[in-house]
């Protein structure tokens, strides 16, 4: 417990930020983060083109292994104002130290001069 001995829900609330390093307590501990320690990055989420495929792009991260009470996800958008859930191919790899690397596969849009996507992270 990152909180021992801490009641005050302005500090252990989920959406609090005690470190004030705009990473609320949930996401901190959906990424197994120290909410107590600012954290100068946010955690590692990275995207690059498929190499076999240059249609389709691929973001990465890295999440705690059978972490529960935490429902990953993912939305994408044209805009960056118009953000939609999204149903995306997921493979996963055992990293070996507790946690995993998760790829998920979009396909990148047709015509479309932008497109963006993020991670999502919400109680389960």
């Amino acid at each position: 417990d990152q909180f021992a001995g801490e009641t005050n829900p302005a500090v252990v609330g989920p959406g609090q930020d005690p470190d004030k390093d705009w990473l609320l307590n949930f996401v901190e501990f959906a990424f197994a983060l120290d909410p107590l320690e600012f954290d100068p990055n946010p955690p590692p989420i990275t995207t690059r083109l498929d190499a076999e495929d240059p249609a389709k792009w691929i973001l990465e991260y890295v999440r705690p292994k059978g972490r529960k009470g935490v429902v990953y996800g993912a939305m994408t958008s044209a805009t960056v104002s118009d953000w939609v859930p999204a149903s995306l191919p997921e493979t996963i790899t055992d990293l070996g130290d507790g946690s995993e690397q998760v790829s998920l596969t979009a396909d990148r849009p047709t015509g479309a001069t932008d497109s963006f996507i993020l991670v999502t992270v919400a109680p389960e």
